[in-house]
């Protein structure tokens, strides 16, 4: 019976170890990401439909102007300030200075214009999350989206609408004419 209690502490005390042990290893320079299903696609705004280990890969690999922080209020990604207007018709996002696409083109609020008006006026999947109804009786909740200078974008509601941030996180902003 004694042997059996200095065993046990001794047992923890070895699978502490492995625990602390396993939690330092080396850094191999390997990214290794678990998703629960396949990749469908990785077109970031044209995709056929959006899956959830798609989107996550995306948002890997490309930015949008807005994201949830950890305590899951909207935030700036690419934007470095959002503002919207008394009435809730109109935001504005600046975008942060610096910024460049990985072919080392700097981002523009053409670019951004570029990508709304493209998800705005397709069939994507991710389109139809900017429309009230469906078929023929759809209509778009943003009335025009405007580039007035190199660092903000102006998206103008046709009336207000708390579901603009929450749709803007999943639409990553690509360079403009990459479907040309």
């Amino acid at each position: 019976m004694m042997a059996r209690r200095a065993i046990l502490p001794l047992l923890s005390l070895l699978l502490i170890g492995a625990m602390f042990s396993a939690s330092c290893r080396r850094k191999s320079g390997t990214f290794v990401i678990a998703l629960g299903d396949n990749i469908r696609a990785i077109d970031p705004i044209g995709s056929p439909s959006v899956d959830t280990a798609s989107e996550r890969v995306r948002t890997l690999m490309f930015n949008s102007l807005v994201k949830k922080n950890e305590k899951f209020d909207y935030v700036g990604e690419l934007a470095s300030n959002i503002q919207r207007s008394d009435d809730g018709l109109t935001y504005t996002f600046t975008l942060q200075e610096g910024v460049k696409f990985h072919d080392g083109r700097p981002l523009t609020s053409a670019d951004a214009k570029y990508t709304l008006d493209l998800v705005l006026s397709s069939n994507f999947a991710k389109s139809a999350s900017f429309y009230e109804g469906s078929g023929e009786n759809k209509k778009s909740y943003v009335a025009r989206v405007d580039a007035p200078d190199a660092k903000s974008i102006v998206v103008t509601l046709t009336k207000p609408w708390v579901g603009l941030l929450t749709n803007l996180v999943p639409v990553a902003i690509i360079p403009k004419d990459s479907y040309a």
